[in-house]
């Protein structure tokens, strides 16, 4: 069984989340609330505008009586018995005829439906039995604690990480060192997002031996940048007394992108005719920012010691992706209750999140396990270590191959770890 994942929706055995699908209903039910809303105080004024009519029509009517003489009380009495169910029959038959109050209760029969429509559809695409998915699998509570502590930090979330670092109990050295890690990080990160180069030059100059450890190309990538800026501001000679001073110490790692770099001097007072303008594009230089904040970030986690991207992220991810294939499984009743490595199952996720080599017995088709590892022939092939105690007959501990005729012996087969 395999797990795909697409810009409609994640799918997986025959189980598929449509995103698009919720997006439209979402924004259904928004556009047809909008509507219903104008159209709903569109009727209310109207009603209120009647009533305020009626009203006035009484409201004359009783400053008549209160000027009339006691010769006319008996005929202004008669008159005012008259206006009065003349006018509450006037307004009453105005909003029947008018059905605004039948028409309010239709819009709002019109607004369930979607909302009707959209918890059926939430319904279908998302389940509440997660946990019938899961395994019985022990986590090192302590690991776990300091993974969420990590994540939080690392993503500028240091309120509350002082909050669950206080509640888990963790050393408070441990946590300020993991803290002080990431908050200078996020200084850097932010001056990098205001068009800042100076503090992740200077963080470079301090880190240069460990940045030349792993290959970097961050210093040069953040002079070539401040070079290319002062070229683009028409101040030549500032760029040139620049690269004089800076760039010297990289004529032997990046020669091409200094050639290249240096012909822009050629043009600096036209460089919107020269072969180099696309480099002073203003996409071309949103890029390179975009690539000095991502290569800063990989770099600064690698001298830390720590992966780039969260590993709670990843996990997160990589199990909401498998979570379709996994639910389809557990509405297998044959299944039920299995709860150990003897049932694997293929579920493709992107490369970046393969970190491990996974061996698939190429007989039996099946996913090694602690219990079922690789094991090496004499002849080189490799297979699964069931399938291959399944070629021994009786207590001979002599077989062959199944890919080649060479006699094989059991005490020649060695295990294999990826």
């Amino acid at each position: 069984m395999e797990e795909s994942v697409s810009n409609n929706g994640i799918s997986g055995g025959g189980n598929k989340v449509e995103f698009d699908q919720l997006d439209d209903g979402l924004t259904r039910i928004i556009k047809k609330q909008k509507t219903c809303l104008s159209k709903a105080i569109s009727d209310i004024d109207t009603i209120i505008s009647s009533l305020k009519q009626c009203k006035q029509v009484l409201s004359l009517s009783s400053n008549n009586d209160n000027n009339n003489d006691d010769q006319m009380i008996v005929e202004t009495t008669q008159t005012t018995n008259d206006i009065i169910p003349k006018a509450i029959s006037k307004l009453n038959q105005s909003l029947i005829d008018s059905k605004l109050c039948t028409k309010l209760v239709s819009e709002h029969k019109e607004l369930h439906a979607p909302i009707s429509k959209f918890g059926k559809l939430v319904d279908k695409n998302f389940r509440n039995d997660i946990e019938k998915s899961t395994k019985d699998i022990g986590f090192d509570t302590k690991i776990l604690n300091k993974v969420i502590l990590n994540h939080l930090y690392r993503v500028g979330k240091f309120e509350i990480g002082d909050i669950f670092a206080n509640e888990i109990g963790i050393d408070k050295k441990v946590a300020m060192s993991i803290k002080d890690c990431f908050i200078d990080h996020h200084k850097i990160l932010e001056s990098i997002e205001q068009f800042n180069l100076r503090p992740v030059i200077e963080w470079c100059r301090l880190h240069r031996e460990g940045l030349s450890s792993i290959d970097s190309s961050l210093e040069f990538k953040l002079h070539r940048l401040h070079i290319i800026q002062l070229l683009k501001n028409q101040k030549s000679d500032d760029a040139l007394q620049y690269a004089r001073d800076y760039l010297e110490e990289f004529s032997t790692t990046h020669m091409k992108d200094l050639q290249q770099l240096m012909g822009t001097f050629l043009f600096a007072k036209r460089l919107d005719q020269s072969p180099y303008k696309d480099i002073f594009e203003q996409q071309s230089i949103d890029d390179q920012w975009f690539e000095i904040r991502n290569t800063f970030s990989r770099d600064n986690c690698s001298l830390m010691g720590l992966p780039q991207e969260s590993p709670l992220s990843i996990t997160i991810t990589v199990g909401i992706k498998s979570l379709p294939t996994l639910l389809k499984l557990s509405s297998f009743s044959v299944l039920k209750g299995v709860n150990d490595d003897s049932l694997t199952v293929e579920i493709n996720v992107d490369e970046k999140y393969k970190f491990h080599s996974v061996f698939a017995c190429p007989v039996s088709r099946e996913q090694s396990t602690s219990q079922n590892p690789p094991v090496m022939l004499f002849c080189g092939h490799l297979l699964c270590k069931n399938s291959m105690q399944r070629l021994l007959k009786g207590s001979s501990n002599r077989f062959k191959c199944p890919y080649c005729p060479a006699e094989q012996n059991l005490s020649n087969v060695k295990t294999v770890y990826f």
